[in-house]
């Protein structure tokens, strides 16, 4: 009979000693090459994750009818890092100059409590400043006028400060505006110039009211937008301490969809800043990418969007996986608790239902973290196949490794080279075993990611 791994319990191979060669050298090595990894990373904002050890860079984003059992559920039981909520600027301030925070406290304060770091988005429109023609258009008007942009650098400040004073252990990240390349989010239309010209009025006075605060964007609703390009070009990098990204795809056959497609989106941004900042005399020099929103919806509309609710726990498995060994210093999956809406594609992207019962994703959410707690990434294990992974990860304390592995299409079996008999780990935590054959571990690999622990008897 299968077993199940809880979250929060750790992988079942505690005290079983490793033997083969491959293992042996791990064993040797392993402390020496985390420890250059965290001494070539970019030194950066103390905010933001130096470097990823599971689950520090995971977290999830607010949604749906939270309340303070879903938070202790997310910073126990699921055992993430961070969760993603908003600052509203019309509901904080009101009236001009007046400002409302006991919403916003007690949520960070909610999150505090139960292990959880907040990323705050500053976001969407205020009447006050900045109207439209339309008044449904108000609450989503991009700041573009000089008045706007001082009215929400103002608010942005006065959050950054009032939450320092209360909790002056906690380095908030603030997001500036969320998703401004979208229409719904930036009204009337989208305007990189002036969302450019908002965070050059932000960032440096939330940094001034927070020291220890980091500021993140542009927040792009895709990895592949030429609104990055030209925010790159605005001199959108001199503001920021992340470069966050939404980098949603649409699911379809053949993987057109699938996290993977993700890798050389995120290399053309490494590559964009990398160039920028060569050109102005810091060679080398690169932001952390942070990806702060990024699911798939468990539906089936007409227009072909949403995965089924295997494949939904799938992805967040493979991008998580993905993001940690890409170096993507904080990963939210949108989102925690789904919304009402039967028909709206936006309401069923939650690890939780409508209704609370859990999704297979929240499942293998725990998998990953309570198999991997406490693991770096090391390396990509070369398969001679650029569509199957097995991604090698490594504990600094217990000085041993475990490996994922799946196919991005289909499924096969493969020669894993140089493993011994390994412990496996199913993506929702059902356990096994499998063993070489004349010296060769074959494994089979598909769409559902496997973790493999090497193992050998104690001598």
């Amino acid at each position: 009979m299968a077993m199940k791994i809880p979250g929060a319990v750790r992988h079942p191979h505690a005290g079983i000693i490793k033997s083969a060669s491959s293992v042996i050298a791990t064993c040797v090595v392993v402390s020496s090459i985390l420890a250059l990894h965290a001494a070539q990373v970019h030194a950066g904002n103390p905010a933001i994750p130096a470097f990823i050890e599971i689950p520090q860079n995971l977290g999830t984003q607010w949604g749906g009818d939270m309340g303070e059992a879903d938070v202790q559920r997310i910073g126990g039981e699921l055992g993430v890092k961070w969760l993603r909520i908003e600052a509203g600027w019309a509901t904080v301030e009101p009236k001009q100059g007046e400002y409302n925070f006991a919403g916003l406290e007690k949520h960070v304060d909610l999150l505090v409590r139960h292990g959880l770091k907040p990323l705050i988005i500053l976001d969407y429109g205020n009447p006050i400043y900045q109207k439209t023609a339309d008044p449904a258009d108000d609450a989503f008007t991009g700041p573009s006028t000089p008045e706007a942009r001082e009215g929400y650098a103002r608010f942005s400040e006065a959050a950054a400060k009032h939450l320092a004073g209360k909790f002056p252990d906690i380095n908030i990240v603030y997001e500036i505006w969320n998703e401004p390349d979208y229409q719904l989010f930036w009204r009337p239309k989208p305007d990189v110039a002036a969302y450019v010209e908002l965070v050059k009025a932000t960032a440096s006075r939330i940094r001034a009211a927070a020291p220890g605060a980091a500021v993140i964007g542009p927040a792009t609703m895709s990895a592949k937008t030429p609104f990055i390009t030209r925010a790159i070009e605005l001199g959108i990098l001199d503001h920021l301490d992340g470069f966050s990204v939404h980098p949603y795809r649409r699911t379809g056959p053949n993987g057109k969809g699938s996290p993977e497609t993700v890798i050389a989106d995120y290399q053309k941004i490494r590559d964009l800043m990398s160039v920028w900042f060569a050109a102005r005399g810091q060679p080398g020099k690169t932001l952390p990418l942070i990806e702060s929103e990024w699911g798939y919806s468990e539906t089936s509309l007409p227009d072909g969007a949403g995965v089924t609710p295997v494949q939904q726990a799938e992805y967040l498995t493979r991008t998580w996986l993905i993001q940690s060994w890409l170096d993507v210093r904080i990963s939210i999956w949108f989102q925690w608790k789904s919304g009402d809406s039967p028909t709206d594609v936006w309401s069923h992207f939650g690890m939780l239902r409508v209704d609370g019962s859990d999704r297979p994703s929240l499942q293998a959410a725990k998998t990953l973290v309570g198999t991997l707690k406490g693991y770096r990434f090391v390396e990509r294990v070369d398969m001679k196949d650029e569509t199957t992974y097995v991604l090698k990860f490594a504990s600094q304390e217990k000085e041993d490794a475990i490996y994922a592995g799946w196919m991005a299409n289909g499924e096969a079996v493969v020669e894993i080279p140089s493993l011994p008999a390994c412990l496996t780990v199913s993506m929702m935590g059902e356990n096994g075993r499998v063993d070489p054959d004349k010296g060769v571990l074959s494994v089979k690999l598909g769409s559902s990611p496997i973790y493999l622990i090497p193992i050998i008897s104690k001598d």
